[in-house]
């Protein structure tokens, strides 16, 4: 399994140029460091729109879904920084989604992922579960150039506790049902492997199916000590 646990939160955010490099630096410097020093948090990675969007992907690795609802964590929700708190306001778009690990593969991180946001049909979870983690995600990383293969399902109960962090951001905050990452080394393997992954509304995915392709900005673990 190549992501660190059996729990994630993946975050998809917009933010005006003009505030992109005061982001950059807060989420790499401050943010993340934060994140992975919460007990359970395992590691933090930020990835920006090669094509397609939100502009930018987070994606946490937990021990598990309980980490996401747990007092450590919540209460930094509850208490940001000065920096988050200017962040959070200039923020156009926030997608948050509190997942577990359905099926994770392969052999490491790769610079480049194509990440994809979807829902099952009614009736249809169990066939497309099944069909991804069974058949497609270990395709795909059986091809040259493909590292990871990812299925992740969302928390809803999880993902909308009420917090101060939540508050303070100026829209809404959205929620993916299920997220599909694949991870490659370079763009014509991932586009293969994204090709090859099929027709995922005919296999049981409700229209519309949202996918960017993302690069890899920065990745921190967190410490041993």
């Amino acid at each position: 399994m190549t992501l660190l646990g059996k729990g994630a939160l993946v975050n998809w955010h917009d933010v005006a140029a003009d505030d992109q490099a005061d982001f950059n630096a807060w989420h790499t410097h401050e943010h993340i460091p934060e994140r992975v020093g919460v007990p359970g948090f395992l590691r933090g990675r930020r990835y920006r729109a090669l094509e397609g969007g939100p502009e930018f992907a987070i994606i946490y690795e937990t021990d598990d879904i309980a980490v996401l609802n747990s007092a450590a964590y919540l209460g930094r929700l509850d208490s940001p920084t000065a920096w988050t708190q200017a962040n959070s306001r200039r923020m156009r778009l926030t997608i948050r989604t509190a997942a577990r690990v359905t099926c994770s593969l392969g052999r490491g991180l790769g610079g480049l992922a194509a990440i994809y946001r979807l829902a099952p049909q009614p009736g249809a979870a169990a066939d497309l579960r099944h069909h991804l983690s069974q058949a497609a995600l270990p395709r795909a990383i059986r091809r040259h150039g493909i590292l990871a293969s990812h299925l992740l399902e969302a928390d809803a109960a999880i993902t909308a506790v009420r917090t101060r962090e939540r508050d303070l951001r100026r829209c809404p905050d959205g929620m993916v049902d299920w997220i599909v990452v694949l991870e490659a080394i370079d763009p014509e393997p991932l586009k293969a492997a994204m090709a090859e992954l099929g027709d995922l509304l005919a296999r049981g995915a409700q229209a519309p199916l949202d996918v960017a392709v993302y690069r890899l900005q920065v990745a921190i673990r967190r410490s041993a000590t």
